[in-house]
């Protein structure tokens, strides 16, 4: 780039010198001798000067300049402004008209479709179904806890659910439920109902869905009772019980019943029609049918009525029950009626009257005896069941060794059926003298029994020792099979 710039300028400085030639070579550079300049003009100091001239003497210019190149300097830079940088010393405050965004934990969140249901006019005698689903859409597991219908008995609805309550369902699953409507009712009324869902959705525990139908008459000849079957569950020998049916004309037309009857194992039952057979039952009219279970022995019933029409139909219905003998009287008079659930009492309030005896199968050594308070419950129960018996130490106070058992007769020892002294540790919900999870626990008492209809008697007793002595107990007795 140099040589683009000098060959330019030496150009043109030779054009100048040519064009004033005789000045140019007027003196030579420098002098030495007075001999070296031209005209009166004398060599001073190596310059050619005029010695007439005023003040001090002006050097000759160089006869023979070096021509001046140009600097070939750099071309100026452009002026651009260098970016600032941002000071890392000093963040910039966070902009106060922003709101905080909060950080939002995942819950379970409860979807049931559709929200309500409305089953239209249904013929008396008919069946509807609808799908009712629960679905998960949240972001952790949503428990449902409760699924329950309410509504009137004779409404018609059902509510069936393929799983048992308490049950779980993952982010993204979905459960349907199954909603039925057979309608009890005519004349064109309506019926409503609801289904409600407990979950533990926490903006939405509870979930109702509304139900509602209308029953209408069928085409023709038709009749249904109320129920399809009916159980008269434990009665005892001796006693009498009644129940009720509804008949109804769910057809178009009146309808008359020609006959009844019962077949199968009806030993003390009877059926009263009253005047259903000297009557007309008209499009939407009921009457009722009663039935009446008097046992005279033990035994169980397993019948079938059956209804005859004057019209080619029949209705049928089933009867069960059985019969068993009386709870023998206990002699004492502090027994308490047992239902199952929870029951927090004393022990120290009853006073222990008589040694109760473990029995074989015994609780601890074979024939020890139970010295503490007990107290004795009357279970009774209307047809065979699994119960679950479990009797704890709930006194923060005194240790309670606690023991628990079931017998036919309260004061006899003989007619023990189980019996539960101490469990182990593993198994129990109580800490305090479980230190070796291996060990025993003696202030808890366990048993299972599958007992018949009838009435039992549960003790819960204790054994008075050492530091163990009476106090608050907790007893829990649960159905397995409900």
């Amino acid at each position: 780039m140099l040589h683009r710039i000098i060959a330019p300028s030496l150009t043109a400085i030779a054009l100048i010198c040519l064009s004033a030639l005789p000045a140019c070579l007027e003196d030579t550079p420098g002098c030495r001798t007075d001999l070296d300049c031209r005209g009166e003009r004398i060599c001073v100091e190596g310059a050619c000067v005029d010695p007439l001239a005023q003040g001090e003497p002006e050097p000759s210019p160089d006869p023979t300049p070096e021509p001046e190149v140009p600097d070939a300097a750099e071309p100026e830079p452009l002026d651009v402004a260098e970016p600032e940088a941002p000071d890392a010393a000093e963040p910039e405050p966070p902009d106060a008209s922003l709101p905080d965004v909060p950080v939002i934990d995942p819950i379970p969140v409860i979807e049931v479709s559709p929200a309500s249901i409305d089953f239209g006019a249904v013929p008396q005698g008919a069946v509807e179904a609808r799908a009712l689903r629960v679905r998960n859409i949240g972001d952790s597991p949503l428990q449902i806890s409760r699924v329950v219908l309410g509504a009137p008995p004779d409404a018609g609805f059902l509510i069936e659910s393929p799983q048992e309550t308490p049950f779980t369902l993952t982010p993204g699953q979905g459960l349907d439920l199954s909603v039925t409507f057979s309608p009890g009712r005519l004349g064109g009324a309506e019926v409503s109902g609801v289904v409600v869902i407990n979950s533990d959705d926490p903006n939405k525990p509870e979930v109702q869905i509304p139900l509602q139908g209308r029953g209408v008459a069928t085409p023709g000849p038709c009749a249904a009772l109320d129920a399809e079957a009916h159980d008269f569950g434990r009665v005892e020998v001796g006693a009498s019980v009644e129940a009720e049916v509804q008949l109804v004309n769910c057809g178009d037309r009146a309808l008359t019943v020609t006959g009844f009857r019962v077949t199968g194992p009806d030993d003390f039952l009877r059926v009263q029609v009253g005047a259903l057979t000297e009557m007309d039952l008209e499009p939407g009219q009921s009457a009722p049918i009663r039935l009446i279970y008097a046992p005279q022995s033990e035994g169980a019933i397993d019948a079938r009525l059956t209804l005859d029409f004057s019209e080619p139909l029949q209705v049928q219905m089933t009867i069960t029950g059985s019969a068993s003998a009386p709870a023998p009287d206990c002699p004492r008079d502090d027994v308490h009626a047992l239902e199952p659930g929870t029951l927090n009492f004393n022990l120290c309030a009853e006073g222990d009257d008589f040694d109760n005896a473990a029995a074989p199968p015994s609780c601890g050594v074979p024939g020890s005896q139970i010295g503490g308070n007990d107290r004795i419950f009357q279970l009774d129960l209307d047809r065979p069941a699994r119960v679950l018996i479990d009797l704890k130490d709930a006194d923060e106070r005194v240790a309670i060794d606690t023991v628990v058992y079931v017998r036919q007769a309260c004061d006899d020892e003989g007619s023990q059926l189980l019996c539960s002294d101490d469990i182990p540790c593993a198994e129990s919900d109580i800490d305090a003298g479980c230190e070796d999870p291996n060990g025993t626990q003696v202030r808890q008492s366990r048993l299972v029994a599958d007992l018949d209809a009838g009435s039992w008697f549960i003790i819960a007793d204790q054994y008075s020792y050492n530091n163990f002595a009476c106090g608050a107990v907790e007893l829990i007795v649960t159905l397995l099979d409900e």
